[in-house]
């Protein structure tokens, strides 16, 4: 349980740890806005151009000839004017009215589906207005349409509201024509009816008409929209870029972190350790450039191994990884040089007698080596190879000034012509009775570079004859399934892990640290040159 909580506490991020997953990601992001944004323009620059007219139309509700003549008003008028808007509205989408909106615009090749599909009739929420809206690819056209869309509402609307009284005349029209023919004119009856008819026509004159607000000369473009496209594209393209980065991490199974990695081998970390710089990775870093960001860190590793170890009980020391290409042999390389640096007798074995890399590191064109001293074909002294330390105070190998500020030394064991077994010549008694042992008494320090203990299992069968594992990890290569697999190797190992080293991890402070440094070379050089400026006219006078 405990176990539990602990891991989901080591997953719980940050806002340092979302930046950082955008840093690393940031190509997902900004990938996917590019490529959605120029899809959206290139999509509304291919529309074909559309213009837009509007027309308004205001709704009478006063019944004017109800007023006049007294009679009774109409009671749609006085319902909510919400309800009336909208009906009136649902009246306008008829397509009786699309037609005579057809036949007064005089355009034959639009059918009144069709300009109904290429229209809208929306009420206002603040006033009694209609909004007549038509789209078309003409804008003279459109101006058009929708003008002649507003003017055959406001008519058909009219005839609606005096269809009544229109029928009423007609009836008393018909009525009156009889009695005149029965040239009855004079009697009551005829004045009754001729005083009716003129009455309802008064108030058929008299009957509210909606009103046209506007007439629109033209429309107005309202496609293509490129502008607003690509500021929509770009929205969506980070929320989708962003979407795709936090997907692609979840599904990355490979560390990222150094609490990562000690989170999942249960070591403590020894150091944190960047790329080293590109021209530099077919060396040694540290005798290349000895004052660079990299060699800094390093220094800084060195100092971790020599403090976890005060009483120098771990001689002895096997550095190993879960996988290839995680800089195990280059880390040994620059740390045997670091701790020979500071005072320290150093050896550099490389026991990878599968793909040996200290060689090929420390340029050694030598066909002799550990193989031959352990099948006593030749004696340890004359397989070491000695490695000039670099001169600090002017970063050149060799001198007398090597001697002076570098008191300690490093020599190299390389693998020598390699064996058919591997696995089993690593773990023989004459590798430990012949090479480990004589190094051992000879030197401080013995780092021994092995291939990675995930892969095969030399290190496993090497590490009961040293002191310590070293492990190597590259952040962002191993993965966490092989981190767990190296957990378990490591536990079943005779010896204790002394902790992790994480490599490949990006050191801002190391990287300020370098520039502080290569300020104080150049003073350094400064000194250096008056110096030998200094001697040179001592010679001269002697």
């Amino acid at each position: 349980m405990i176990d539990a909580q602990t891991e989901a506490g080591a997953q719980q991020r940050g806002l340092t740890d979302y930046l950082r997953i955008l840093r690393r990601r940031k190509w997902y992001v900004l990938a996917t806005t590019v490529l959605v944004v120029a899809l959206s323009v290139a999509f509304a620059l291919r529309q074909p151009k559309e213009y837009r007219a509007r027309s308004q139309v205001l709704l009478t509700r006063s019944d004017i000839a109800a007023v006049v003549t007294g009679a009774p008003q109409d009671p749609a008028l006085s319902e909510d004017p919400a309800r009336y808007a909208q009906t009136q509205a649902t009246i306008a989408r008829s397509g009786a009215i699309a037609a005579l909106a057809l036949k007064n615009a005089r355009v034959s090749d639009l059918t009144p589906s069709g300009l109904l599909g290429e229209s809208s009739v929306t009420p206002s929420a603040t006033a009694d207005v209609l909004d007549f809206v038509v789209h078309d690819r003409d804008q003279a056209r459109a101006a058009q349409l929708v003008n002649a869309y507003a003017d055959a509402f406001v008519t058909y609307k009219l005839g609606l509201d005096t269809n009544a009284l229109f029928r009423a005349r007609q009836q008393l029209n018909q009525q009156l024509t009889r009695l005149r023919a029965l040239r009855l004119q004079a009697t009551p009856q005829y004045r009754d009816l001729l005083n009716s008819e003129q009455q309802l026509h008064t108030m058929q004159l008299l009957q509210s008409q909606d009103a046209v607000l506007t007439h629109p000369t033209a429309g107005v473009q309202v496609k293509p929209t490129p502008k607003r496209d690509g500021l929509l594209g770009l929205g969506f393209g980070l929320v989708l870029g962003l979407g795709l980065a936090f997907a692609a991490e979840a599904l990355d199974r490979r560390v990222r972190t150094e609490e990562e990695v000690e989170h999942a081998l249960a070591l403590p970390l020894l150091g944190r350790v960047p790329a080293p710089p590109r021209q530099l990775r077919a060396g040694v870093a540290m005798l290349d450039e000895p004052r660079g960001s990299y060699a800094e860190a390093i220094r800084r590793l060195a100092t971790s191994i020599v403090f976890s170890n005060p009483d120098r009980d771990a001689e002895v020391l096997t550095f190993t990884s879960a996988l290839q290409q995680e800089g195990k042999s280059t880390t040994v390389a620059n740390l045997g040089v670091a701790l020979a640096a500071s005072g320290n007798e150093v050896a550099v074995v490389d026991l990878d007698l599968r793909q040996p890399a200290l060689a090929t590191l420390f340029h050694i064109h030598r066909l002799t080596g550990l193989t031959d001293v352990a099948v006593g074909r030749t004696q340890l002294d004359d397989a070491l190879v000695r490695v000039e330390l670099p001169d600090l105070d002017r970063g050149q190998p060799g001198g007398d000034a090597v001697q002076a500020s570098s008191p300690g030394a490093l020599y190299v064991l390389p693998t020598g012509p390699l064996p058919v077994n591997p696995g089993e010549f690593v773990a023989s008694d004459a590798v430990a009775a012949r090479v480990l042992v004589p190094l051992r008494q000879r030197f401080d320090y013995v780092l021994v570079d092995t291939p990675p203990i995930s892969v095969v299992g030399d290190a496993a069968r090497l590490s009961a004859r040293t002191d310590g594992i070293v492990v190597v990890s590259r952040l962002g290569l191993v993965h966490r399934s092989a981190l767990h697999d190296l957990k378990r190797q490591l536990a079943a190992a005779p010896v204790t892990p002394l902790g992790v080293v994480a490599a490949g991890v990006h050191v801002p402070s190391v990287d300020g640290y370098a520039r502080y440094a290569d300020r104080g070379q150049l003073a350094a050089r400064s000194r250096n040159g008056r110096g030998d400026r200094s001697r040179l006219s001592r010679r001269v006078r002697a």
